[in-house]
């Protein structure tokens, strides 16, 4: 191993291994979350974690004078840690603990680990890959193990780096499931640590000095590779993060802005209608009789105003209007006043004022003090008032998908509770913290607004927007599944990933098949080293390009058309620079036909809601490049309401090479087409010229064998009968052929078909050899579906007929026709997809089903021909037969206990053609 000015590149990672693990271990014996979490909320790295990697480090350290104790040292703790994470790795497997987790010593951390102390999956398989290292890497003693070794760490690195990567996409935000497999993030620093150190203490080993040497071209290999993966790690990486943050930050002001129109909406609707209370409790008239019941409680015309003037609000939208006198005494009430309210949220504000939940219904009750012009109180004023706006705001779920919610809340001191959710209309009451963390609303209560990404009380990853509704005491709070509002992200991520590791191991392939040529011709001619680099990068430019556009175009406009975000895969789709789009016309992307209709598409759709396109799905329509090309691209819109303003967003993709491929299809269907026509005129050939030759034959042998068989002698005899089967043979296999040729080429249009018809005619056909075997044939209720009907007899008759055939010597055979229908599924059109299985019994000599695939082929035989007759067709057409009515056939057997083939048929051929 190279030293850099005197210092050992493996000793100072192995030093800085130890440290940090050191660091953690002693994190957790003094109960400090910042050495053990780095990042507040963060997941933790685990004592069983800190250990491995501080024993590991220790093991790498190990003196290289002393090889002996080294040797032991390393394959020891090898051993030790191979073993540790082979348990944890168990207790995820099989869900049962060992005891290895030390649950008690991380109790004190409040850590979103879902198994206290106990390592991540990804994190075991790491130090097992690790410990296998450092057991092996002083034993190797073929090329193969070198590899192996060599292979091993780089995946240890591999696990180090998913993990930051899943950091940094915040997978866990994109995938449920990833929040228990995250590790650590300084757990994935340090496996980079650890495969660094690994790989520095094998490379200076003699077998890895002899496995390279003398081969420059391997290196060179080995060091495209790494640029090639590095180059799409990053660029992929890089994409999607800032993908990641572009779609974060659009929600999250989405949501705010949201969040802030409903909270404006609530308060002004409650202090709306307050201020309608407070005309009452101001109202002279009511105040000046009042007065005058106090000094004479009999006054029949105060009495009587009083009641006129509460009456009078029942029409200006109360509820319920009762007047008190000071003393508390009721002296009038008009409408009425909720008596068990389902909820109750008290108001703060500087009247005695609270919200009821009454079933589908949100009221205001309000008392006012009711002040005399001296300001002295004469009685006090309660009433209660609609608030059916209310109850609209929280039906109205636009803009907020699937899984989105708007929640109004008070505090109950250790719960909340809530106006009726969404996704949990039946409850009302909720704790406040949900697996340790506070929920967003109690950031509300605490009279913050903001976003923040986090748990609902389902437990569900969500980002919320939360705020104080003004100071009424209560809380609003706006979320949505994190799972749904990075769907936009995720599905690039599912479908890039894979492509683009296809591309790196292409990449790759092609580096190490290319590389050897090229560096030989480097070593040869500098000219020649010079065309071998523009070739490299002429390939690296290719595989850059096409990375580039793995994923969809995304474009925003507002309610004018505007274009106001063109992001680079749009860019690469319609060739325009983003500078030439913002602010422009979104027409500019469409051919000029249909321009005017995208223009009269949107304008209808402002003025009277009725859409054709936006959030209809994808949609196919054509696009038009800046060089004025036409191509098509499919299309899926979606409205947000910002401010009131309409904002369009626009996902595409160019379906060029799907169009293409369609059109393949179709030229591919059009040459099966002419291939059945030219397999019908080999059928037809086949049925006189290859059959004449055999009739020859046997008329010319039968003749022999009438006039010359005393001339012949025995032996001649017997070779004439031989020939004279073999032609026999030789018709069955040829009209065998004809008849599996002819499934497909001589089918009739499909019809409505009674299987208990066809059944009594293959019945009356088999009439004389059922007769003959004494056979029972019990034929039960079969159904009625669309098929070829010639076909569904010849497939029931060659089933029943084998039955026939292959019984067992000395018993009757039992033959069982029935059906019964099978799962219904439904297909993207919305008809139910019916099917049948027709199935076959009997109680024949059976099969062994490892001869299954076989007793279906064509010509393919299980019994000698002088056991059974027959050429060894009748199951190959069986099988197309199902196979051309859009299903298949199978059988179960068991040699001498029967055999029972089952034909499953859907019932509809509606989208089929013959």
């Amino acid at each position: 191993m190279k030293k850099l000015d005197g210092i050992n590149p493996a000793t100072v990672v192995s030093v800085l291994i130890v440290l940090l693990a050191a660091l953690v271990m002693i994190g957790w014996w003094l109960h400090k979350p910042i050495m053990v979490q780095i990042f507040p909320g963060y997941v933790g790295m685990v004592f069983n974690t800190a250990l491995c990697f501080t024993l590991a480090g220790l093991a790498l350290l190990l003196p290289a004078s002393r090889p002996h104790w080294r040797r032991r040292g390393q394959t020891a703790v090898g051993i030790f840690i191979v073993v540790l994470a082979s348990a944890v790795l168990a207790e995820h497997l099989f869900n049962f603990k060992l005891g290895v987790d030390m649950p008690m010593l991380h109790a004190w951390l409040d850590d979103p680990n879902h198994s206290s102390g106990r390592m991540a999956p990804n994190t075991a398989l790491g130090f097992i890959l690790s410990g296998l290292v450092l057991i092996f890497m002083h034993r190797v003693a073929t090329r193969a193990a070198g590899i192996a070794i060599q292979v091993l760490t780089f995946l240890v690195l591999a696990i180090g780096i998913t993990g930051l990567i899943g950091y940094a996409l915040k997978l866990e935000l994109l995938y449920n499931w990833y929040q228990y497999a995250r590790m650590a993030v300084h757990t994935a620093m340090l496996f980079i640590f650890l495969g660094a150190a690994l790989w520095l203490n094998w490379i200076a080993m003699p077998w890895s000095q002899s496995l390279y040497r003398g081969s420059e071209d391997e290196k060179i290999s080995m060091i495209g590779g790494a640029i090639l993966i590095i180059i799409a790690l990053t660029t992929g990486l890089g994409a999607f993060v800032l993908l990641q943050q572009q779609t974060e930050t659009t929600l999250k002001q989405s949501l705010t802005l949201a969040l802030q129109n409903r909270v404006n909406f609530f308060q002004a609707t409650v202090e709306q209608g307050l201020l309608v209370a407070q005309t009452i409790a101001t109202r002279p008239t009511a105040i000046k009789y009042i007065e005058r019941l106090e000094v004479s409680p009999n006054d029949a015309e105060g009495l009587t105003t009083l009641n006129t003037i509460a009456k009078s609000f029942l029409g200006a939208g109360f509820q319920g209007v009762a007047l008190h006198n000071r003393h508390g005494r009721e002296i009038v009430r008009a409408g009425e006043f909720t008596q068990k309210p389902e909820a109750v949220f008290r108001l703060d504000v500087a009247q005695s004022a609270e919200l009821l939940r009454v079933r589908q219904k949100i009221i205001l009750r309000v008392h006012l003090p009711m002040l005399n012009q001296q300001g002295r109180q004469v009685g006090t004023m309660g009433a209660e008032i609609p608030m059916p706006y209310l109850v609209q705001m929280f039906s109205d779920f636009r803009g907020l998908g699937e899984t989105g919610e708007m929640a109004v809340c008070a505090p109950r001191q250790q719960e909340i509770e809530c106006f009726p959710l969404r996704l949990s209309p039946n409850q009302s009451r909720y704790p406040r913290n949900v697996d340790g963390t506070p929920l967003p609303i109690n950031r509300a209560f605490a009279g913050e607004t903001g976003v923040i990404s986090g748990k609902d009380y389902r437990a569900h990853n969500v980002i919320a927007a939360y705020s104080p509704i003004g100071k009424l005491g209560l809380g609003m709070v706006m979320k949505m599944d994190t799972a749904e509002l990075y769907q936009p992200i995720r599905q690039p991520l599912q479908f890039a990933l894979p492509f683009v590791l296809f591309l790196v191991l292409c990449g790759a392939l092609l580096l190490r098949w290319q590389i050897t040529p090229l560096v030989r011709r480097l070593l040869a001619s500098e000219n020649a080293a010079h065309n071998a680099n523009a070739a490299l990068r002429d390939s690296e430019l290719r595989v850059r390009a096409v990375l580039e556009n793995a994923t969809d175009g995304i474009i925003t406009i507002n309610q004018h058309g505007i274009v106001e975000s063109f992001n680079a895969a749009a860019t690469k789709i319609f060739g325009y620079p983003p500078q030439e789009v913002l602010g422009q016309n979104v027409k500019m992307l469409m051919p000029a036909s249909m321009r005017d209709q995208h223009e009269a598409g949107l304008q209808r759709y402002l003025q009277t809601g009725t859409a054709q396109v936006i959030d209809k799905g994808p949609v196919e329509m054509p696009g038009q490049r800046r060089d004025g090309a036409v191509f098509p691209m499919e299309l899926g819109i979606n409205e947000v309401r910002l401010e009131g303003q309409h904002l369009f967003i626009g996902i595409l993709r160019n379906i060029t090479e799907r169009k293409r491929v369609q059109q393949a299809l179709a030229k591919h269907t059009h040459e099966l087409a002419r291939s059945n026509a030219e397999l019908e005129q080999f059928a037809r050939i086949a049925s006189h010229d290859l059959q004449e030759p055999l009739r020859k034959v046997q008329a010319f042998g039968d003749r022999i064998k009438e006039k010359y068989s005393h001339q012949i002698g025995a032996e001649g005899l017997d070779y004439l009968e031989r020939m004279l089967n073999a032609t026999v043979r030789m018709q069955a296999l040829i009209d065998g052929l004809l008849s599996f040729a002819r499934v497909n080429t001589r089918a009739q249009a499909f019809a409505t078909v009674d299987l208990n018809q066809v059944a009594q005619e293959v019945i009356t056909d088999l009439e004389i050899r059922i007769h003959d075997t004494q056979a029972r044939v019990e034929i039960k209720p079969l159904p009625i579906i669309e098929a070829e009907a010639l076909q569904l007899r010849q497939l029931l008759q060659n089933l029943i007929g084998n039955a026939l055939k292959f019984r067992r010597p000395g018993i009757v055979p039992e033959i069982r026709v029935s059906a019964h229908p099978v799962n219904v599924t439904t297909p993207a059109d919305g008809a139910e997809n019916k099917r049948y299985e027709i199935i076959v019994e009997d109680n024949g000599i059976g099969f062994d089903e490892k001869y299954l695939d076989r007793i279906f082929g064509i010509f393919q035989r299980l019994h000698g021909r002088h056991e059974y007759e027959g050429s060894g067709v009748g199951l190959a057409i069986c099988r197309k037969i199902a196979e051309y009515h859009g299903g298949d056939i199978t059988a179960r057997s068991q040699p001498g206990q029967g055999a029972k083939f089952i034909v499953t048929l859907p019932a509809i051929q509606s989208a089929r053609s013959p």
